[in-house]
Order: structure tokens, then sequence, then C-alpha cells
């Protein structure tokens, strides 16, 4: 009788711990959930900060034209952009500093690295004095390719769209959902500088 007792006890306390855990589940679910939000929000914050801080830097750098005592020892070159129809084969480096671009166009930090799923933002200064980078990105039009070597390894990228933008638009350094595309900017007109040329171009595949 004691047995059948301890057994009851025993059952009921099962029943209970099963029944609290079946409410405690959603619950904890759903505060799993909010917590993998809250970091998901929280990083695409990060990610908007380091767009615009890399803006702010890239628009300082491509308005203050090129000064010939910046140094490159800080400089990461990762690439090759080259263009075919404007005939230029330009170092990619890693930043839009001062130093980066006097040299090389550079890779904007916070956008997709070429090849990847996304935006990959490139900035180049337009100088008939130091060197080409992309002063002919003007005569670039929708069709005409885009390469980026990185290694042994080619991204060709095909160009549909071409437009002119404030410098303040950072929407056109934004990630883009299941496309890989790249987006070349840089000064316009090359004097003035008070706009930005925007060149998009979308990965090729099989390339």
């Amino acid at each position: 009788m004691k047995q059948h007792k301890n057994r009851k006890k025993v059952l009921a306390w099962l029943m209970m711990l099963v029944g609290m855990i079946l409410i405690l589940l959603p619950i904890g679910g759903r505060i799993y959930t909010q917590y993998e939000q809250q970091k998901l929000y929280a990083q695409y914050q990060q990610s908007l900060l380091e767009r615009e801080a890399a803006l702010e830097t890239m628009n300082e750098t491509l308005g203050s034209g090129i000064n010939i005592e910046d140094t490159a020892n800080d400089t990461q070159v990762i690439g090759l952009v080259t263009i075919p129809k404007i005939n230029v084969s330009l170092l990619f480096a890693e930043g839009v500093t001062k130093q980066a671009l006097k040299y090389a166009v550079g890779h904007m930090p916070g956008t997709s690295m070429p090849g990847e799923v996304g935006n990959c933002a490139i900035a180049g200064h337009r100088s008939y004095t130091f060197g080409e980078y992309f002063n002919r990105l003007d005569e670039v039009e929708v069709g005409d390719d885009i390469q980026i070597t990185m290694g042994e390894t080619t991204y060709t990228y095909k160009v549909y769209e071409s437009f002119l933008v404030d410098p303040s638009e950072v929407w056109v350094t934004e990630p883009v959902e299941d496309r890989k595309i790249v987006t070349l900017i840089t000064c316009h007109p090359v004097v003035k500088a008070n706009q930005r040329l925007i060149v998009r171009g979308e990965w090729v595949p099989g390339t």
C-alpha cells in the first residue's frame, strides 16, 4: 500500500514537472528568439555604423584629392580591378583611407567582399596627374565588364546601371539580398567633386 502511494506521488511529481516544462518551453523560446533578434539587430546597427564611418572617410578622401606626401605603408593590396572598356587594371586595396586611395582603389569596410552575396563597394579617385584610377569611369556603359581578381580567382560583373548621387547618400552601399553586385564609386565632376558617380555591375554566374 505504501509503495502504491509512493508511485502515485512520483507520478504526480513527474506530471507536474512535465506540465511546468510545457509551460516554460514557449516562454524560453520567446526569450531565446528575442535574444537572437536583439543580437542580429545589434549586428545590423554595427554594420550600419561601420558603413557610415567608411562613407565619411571615403567622402573626405575623395573630396580632398591626392596628397603626394601620403605613404602606402599601411595599404593592404588584396587584388586587381580590371575594366577592359577603359583599359585599366588597378590595384585593389582594403580600406578607403587617403593612403589606400592614393595608390589603389579601395574596398569599403562593412560591405561584401568580391564573390560574396551582397554589395561590394569600391571607391577610387579620378585624377589625371598621379594615375588613371577611375578617371574614365563615366565612359563605362551597361553591358561592359568589371573584373576583380583575388589570388587565382577572377570574378566578372556585368554593368547594369550608372547614375549620380550626393555624397551623403549612404544607400548605395547598403547590402542586397540574394544577389552579388559590385558598386564602383568616384567623384563627379573631376574638379568640383560635389557628386558621386556610381557604376553598378552584377556577378556573371560561372565566372
